[in-house]
């Protein structure tokens, strides 16, 4: 009898059963080529030794004359069919010089007795072996100084005769070419490239140069294909991820339906580029090209993708090559954040390729990424005087709205970048180009937010929300909420905000964008603020505070600890704000952007008053005042709350200053009013103009009440009551107060106003009921003495 073998072996969430030739995820059958098997069955069977290259090619191919290249290319994909892939090697590790090994946990399952010899011999074929990720392969035609892959001469015969008993048992439908179906809005999604090439093939750009090549031309045809840039992005904030939940991360980051993949392999005659596209339904559609040009290869097995996809490719017999190949050299290197080696790509070709409207484009891009704001507008002028670029409408289009950014960058405004906006918007309503039109429109409908054009900002950003969900692109959609979110904020609608700001959050988070979340982060916590959500608002400074070591920008940092400071004061933590604060005092000369001081400036001023320290007080918000740039316009509340501060604080000193608020915002920014209500009340007060300063502070509860800002209500009830109080109307003082008792269990200076109310009523047991909560929710700040003892009884008690 033969000895007993193994049956199966288990790794991670796999089974793999050589004898059966099955290998399983999680219960589930996964179909993998005749030689992927093999190989991945191979390795595992000799786990205990690395396996050199040319016993493995003897094994898999059963002769000696395969070029290492294919070994290569081979391991790429057994790595890959266990969710592994060549940096990770957490399954095959490459052992320099030699060959591979398999390094991945195993267990031996059961065992059996051997009855045949050999377990790589072919089995009988049948129909229950042909799966829809069998799909075979559509090659293209290699030219005539390429040679045919020897496997592929062999298997041809073999590989037909499995298509036709395919078609004959399950149908054309499995196999035909199939519309991708994009009712869901699900997106086709192109990952960085394999490089399967000797180390003095120049081909290092190549990785991300042909994923961005590859998904142009998909896009081009219709596909809703998102912008590489997001797709590097998600790549990278998954790949600390185990590798069997990389694509499951991946598909739930972009939207993916259909993930594809890219290897190119170099040989002495050539390129082959082969492309997988694999569904959430597993369905697969895989292609191959061989050409002696790299960007040739790739360009013919997009269109081959394309029509396996059923989708006509775009006619550029006529495109330049090596003009598209230094483009996509550029393109890879700002993918890669590698501004100096964009620069020099751009900047080593020939003169005649040098002034092309695409190229000087993208050196555009190049300087305005590297901060330098007047080379990029001279260059960016020039492409737009180009009279060649009248008939490229989207690069046009983008060169519009590039002069938007950098008028923007160069402190315009946003009156000076919306009509680059809206010209692109015009230039590409004709143009099948939902991506550049959905970002244009995005873009204008920010300008107009922040100009508070406000019903034409809804329009732009929803046909915004519309033309990138068409072009699949799910991190801009992620911008586009914080745009609503601002939208909503301008409206005064804070609760209908915050909602699409932790969207926005989510998203950004998933795609690892730290300066992006950090924003969000900071507009969700300004959010939970006004509504008085005084805990939520903690928990989210407390991940501005967790992020601010990763954030490259120190004068970012400062505004995340500025906020993470306000947070904290509102939940009566002042000692630990202080503590945060203690890197920036009040006449800090910082070495980066001064504005970024003002949020720290801000959370100073409120800890001065709230312990009684006028004079401090007054010199933190003078501060925040000065460097608060005059474009702010979206946090206007903040910067009219440090004026109504100094305010305070002057008159306090004797020396007083006025807080003139409704000049700071010269374009009526309604969600000034409150405060600048209460600020010219206090200062009539101050001045003993009695008459005016009560029709001021009506004023102001009123317009509150009618915007329906929680934070915005507490400020003018806590400003009108005392005022009441001080001229003997306590009727008036608790009808007035009474509109803020919903937030008196949650909120401090809620809570304490009702304590001085009925204090002052001589309710003691309402008194005693709304002193303790404001105990409660004190935590350092401190309660007035005589708010402490008990009230007289009311007259007539």
């Amino acid at each position: 009898m033969p000895a007993p073998t193994p049956r199966a072996y288990r790794f991670g969430e796999y089974r793999i059963d050589p004898a059966a030739r099955e290998l399983r995820r999680g219960g589930r059958l996964l179909s993998l080529p005749r030689r992927v098997f093999d190989g991945l069955a191979y390795l595992v069977e000799h786990r205990e030794r690395a396996v050199g290259h040319d016993e493995l090619i003897s094994a898999l191919w059963g002769r000696v004359d395969v070029a290492n290249a294919q070994l290569s290319q081979l391991i790429m994909q057994v790595r890959r069919a266990v969710g592994d892939d060549s940096q990770l090697q957490h399954s095959v590790r490459t052992i320099a010089g030699f060959g591979y090994r398999w390094v991945m946990p195993t267990d031996v399952i059961d065992g059996e007795p051997k009855r045949g010899q050999g377990h790589f011999s072919e089995p009988p074929a049948s129909t229950a072996e042909v799966r829809k990720n069998d799909s075979a392969p559509v090659s293209s035609a290699a030219p005539s100084r390429r040679t045919r892959p020897a496997y592929a001469r062999t298997g041809a015969l073999a590989l037909a005769l499995l298509v036709l008993a395919a078609l004959l048992a399950a149908g054309w439908r499995w196999f035909g070419p199939r519309p991708l179906q994009t009712a869901t809005g699900e997106a086709l999604v192109v990952l960085p490239f394999d490089i399967d090439a000797a180390e003095d093939v120049d081909s290092t750009w190549a990785r991300l140069g042909l994923m961005d090549m590859v998904a142009a031309r998909l896009r081009r045809a219709g596909l809703p294909v998102p912008p590489s840039d997001g797709v590097v992005a998600a790549v990278h904030a998954t790949a600390g991820l185990p590798a069997a939940e990389r694509e499951a991360a991946l598909r739930r980051t972009l939207g993916a339906n259909l993930l594809v993949r890219g290897v190119a392999t170099h040989a002495k005659d050539g390129w082959t580029v082969e492309l997988t596209a694999d569904a959430t339904d597993d369905a697969r559609r895989r292609v191959e090209s061989g050409r002696h040009e790299l960007v040739d290869s790739a360009r013919r097995a997009s269109d081959l993708l394309l029509a396996s996809l059923g989708r006509p490719s775009s006619d550029d017999a006529d495109a330049d090559a090596p003009l598209e190949e230094r483009l996509q050299r550029a393109r890879a290197a700002l993918l890669a954040n590698q501004l100096d080696a964009a620069r020099t790509t751009i900047e080593s070709a020939p003169a005649a390729m040098r002034e092309t409207p695409e190229l000087r484009y993208e050196l555009v891009r190049v300087e305005f990424h590297a901060g330098q704001l007047d080379r990029a507008e001279a260059i960016n002028d020039r492409v737009l005087a180009d009279p060649a670029v009248a008939a490229m409408p989207r690069l046009r289009a983008r060169a519009l709205r590039m002069r938007g950014w950098i008028a923007i960058g160069k402190d315009r405004g946003w009156a000076a970048a919306l009509p680059s906006f809206d010209a692109s918007v015009q230039l590409l309503q004709d143009q099948h180009a939902p991506g550049d039109l959905g970002m244009a429109l995005a873009e204008r409908g920010a300008a107009r937010v922040m100009l508070h054009q406000l019903d034409e900002a809804a329009l732009d950003l929803g046909q915004a929300r519309a033309q990138l969900q068409i072009a699949g692109d799910r991190k801009t959609l992620g911008e586009m909420n914080n745009y609503l979110g601002h939208l909503e904020r301008a409206r005064l609608r804070i609760d209908a905000a915050l909602p699409y700001f932790r969207a926005a959050t989510d998203i950004n988070d998933a795609f690892g964008s730290i300066d992006a979340l950090r924003y969000n982060l900071s507009a969700v916590l300004q959010s939970q603020m006004r509504l008085l959500q005084w805990p939520d608002a903690l928990a989210t400074g407390e991940r501005l505070w967790a992020l601010r070591e990763r954030l490259e920008n120190p004068g970012l940092r400062a505004a995340s600890e500025g906020y993470y400071a306000l947070a904290l004061i509102g939940n009566g933590r002042l000692g630990d704000a202080e503590r945060v604060l203690a890197p920036y005092p009040t006449d800090m000369q910082p070495a980066f952007a001064p504005e970024y001081l003002r949020y720290t400036m801000l959370a100073r001023a409120e800890l001065a008053a709230l312990r009684g320290n006028a004079r401090d007080a007054r010199a933190a918000a003078a501060r925040a005042l000065d460097v608060w740039p005059p474009e702010a316009d979206a946090d206007g509340e903040e910067r009219a709350r440090a004026a109504l501060l100094r305010q305070r604080a002057s008159i306090a000193l004797g020396q007083p200053v006025e807080a003139r608020i409704g000049s700071l915002a010269p374009r009526g920014d309604p969600g000034v009013a409150v405060p600048d209500l209460v600020a010219r009340a206090e200062w009539a007060a101050a001045g003993h103009h009695d008459a005016e300063a009560d029709d001021l502070f009506r004023q102001a509860v009123e317009t509150a009440d009618a915007q329906g800002v929680p934070d915005m209500i507490v400020l003018a009830t806590n400003a009108c009551v005392p005022w009441l109080l001080a001229h003997a109307r306590a009727a008036d003082a608790q009808a007035r107060s009474g509109r803020i008792g919903v937030w008196a269990d949650r909120d401090f200076d809620s809570a304490l106003l009702q304590a001085a109310v009925f204090h002052a009523g001589g309710e003691a047991g309402a008194w005693t009921r709304a002193l303790e909560q404001a105990r409660k929710l004190a935590g350092e700040r401190a309660i007035p003495p005589g708010l402490q003892d008990p009230p007289e009884p009311a007259a007539g008690r």
